[in-house]
Order: C-alpha cells, then sequence, then structure tokens
C-alpha cells in the first residue's frame, strides 16, 4: 500500500515532513505526483477546493483518506452537533429559534479563538449580530455559520485575543482509534506553563464520542474540554487533514496512523 502525502508546505506542523517520510509515505505538493492505487493523505490542500479534489482523485484512480462527504460532515457544525446531541452544547442554525436565557458561541467550521469578540455573544440579539457581521467575512460567507449554547470551561489562564483557556485537549482519531492526543493550547497561544496531561480525559466518555462520530469521517481531531461544573463536553469536531497539531507531536502521530492505516490496508 503505497500513502501520498499530499501537502501545503506553508501551512505543516513543524516536524510533520521529516516524520511522515519517515514511515514511508511518499511526500507530494502536487496530483501530479498521485498515481492509481495511492491512498491520499491531503494536509491542508482540500480547503476550499474539496469537491475538486475528490474528483480529481478519484478519475486518477487513487483514494482519499477523507472524501468530500467527510471533508463537508466535519465542516458543518449542525451534522456533527446532532450525531453528538448530549455530549456537545446545544446548537442552531436557526438563530430566531435561540433561547433568550442563555450566551452563545457563534462559528462555522471553526472558531476565531484568537479574537474573544468574534465568536462570544452574550445574548441572543448579539448573536444574530455577530452572525451578522461574519456573513459580511469572505472567508466565512461559504460555511454554515451555528449559534452553540455557551457552557463556561474549567480556566487555566488567558490566550491571544482575550479568548479564556480552559482545560481542553485535541484528540486525533483515525478509525475510530485514538492516534494521539495533547492539550490544546500552544504555550506560545496562552499563559499556561503546566498543562493538565490529556489521560485526565474519561476513557466511558471518550468511547461514546467516537462511537457517535459519522464513521465516514476516517480521520479527525476530536477537541474536548472540562467545564466549569467538572463535566467533559466535545467542543469541535475537525478534519484530522486540516487541524493544527496542537501539543501532539508529529514524531508520534505519523507511525500511530501508519500503524493502523496498514494493519487496515487503508
Amino acid at each position: 500500500m503505497n500513502i501520498v502525502f499530499l501537502h501545503e508546505p506553508s501551512q505543516l506542523d513543524p516536524g510533520e515532513l521529516d516524520a511522515a517520510q519517515a514511515v514511508g509515505w511518499r511526500p507530494a505538493t502536487s496530483l501530479l505526483d498521485v498515481q492509481k492505487g495511492d491512498l491520499v493523505y491531503a494536509r491542508h490542500y482540500a480547503w476550499p477546493w474539496e469537491r475538486r479534489l475528490d474528483a480529481d482523485v478519484a478519475r486518477l484512480g487513487a483514494t482519499l483518506l477523507n472524501d468530500g462527504f467527510a471533508y463537508r460532515y466535519a465542516a458543518d457544525p449542525s451534522r456533527w452537533a446532532e450525531d453528538l446531541r448530549g455530549l456537545t452544547p446545544d446548537t442552531w442554525v436557526d438563530f430566531a429559534q435561540l433561547p433568550d436565557d442563555t450566551a452563545f458561541i457563534v462559528k462555522g467550521s471553526s472558531a476565531d479563538k484568537g479574537a474573544w469578540e468574534r465568536m462570544y455573544a452574550p445574548t441572543k440579539a448579539a448573536a444574530i449580530q455577530l452572525r451578522s457581521l461574519l456573513q459580511r467575512d469572505t472567508g466565512m460567507r461559504a460555511q454554515t455559520l451555528v449559534a452553540r449554547r455557551y457552557v463556561p470551561l474549567e480556566r487555566l489562564g488567558d490566550g491571544l485575543g482575550g479568548c479564556p483557556v480552559s482545560t481542553e485537549f485535541r484528540v486525533f482519531v483515525l478509525d475510530r482509534e485514538v492516534v494521539g492526543r495533547g492539550f490544546y493550547w500552544p504555550p506560545e497561544d496562552c499563559t499556561v506553563r503546566d498543562p493538565p496531561p490529556a489521560s485526565e480525559i474519561p476513557a466511558d466518555f471518550l468511547r461514546e464520542a467516537l462511537a457517535r462520530v459519522h464513521p465516514r469521517l476516517r480521520f479527525y481531531a476530536l477537541d474536548v474540554a472540562r467545564t466549569a461544573a467538572g463535566d467533559w463536553i466535545v467542543i469541535e469536531v475537525n478534519d484530522g487533514q486540516r487541524s493544527g497539531l496542537s501539543e501532539v507531536r508529529a514524531c508520534e502521530l505519523y507511525p500511530a496512523m501508519d500503524r493502523v492505516l496498514r494493519r487496515r490496508g487503508a
């Protein structure tokens, strides 16, 4: 089985290319390097042309690790939030249906955690106003914007743009197996210098979350956090091909991914 590391070089985290090559993945920066029968890991390569990439790879006789359906599922919070109901905050697409008794996080396929005022809305009216502001942003216009019930998290410090830093972790999952986990916030983005270990995530909670995410999303980043009340919730589901590594080490992630793929025959 040949695995192609199709990537955008400027977007890689430190050590990624070396880690991918070390496990035998063939590096590529163009579809011209993709061959029939390849499994293509499109690292920071699909957006915003995921439908075209899906079709082009299929025409070449190759297979994407995350196909177009998987990409769109991860990019639409209303879809995975429904599958994770009860494990993740309530989510609304129709802002007219928002309740009056809560604050909200307004987001598309991801939240701008570097600018708290562009994601947090204390009231329904503020959420509607924030949605209108985000819709004028060319980068957000094509995304499905949702409002999610704001749930206070266990706060550890401060981050970029005034965003509170919480007990939050990024968990990478491939074919429903955990292949990497680490503290969500890189040290350069926050004031926390002694973050808690990812082993604090309850196994039962994580097992249920993994079982609920649609199986066609093969590789994804599951962001989970502990609330101020001590409960655990899912913050986001992201296409793993587009997700930053946070505090997950590339030299550990890629060997774990490779073992799962080769054991399953891709």
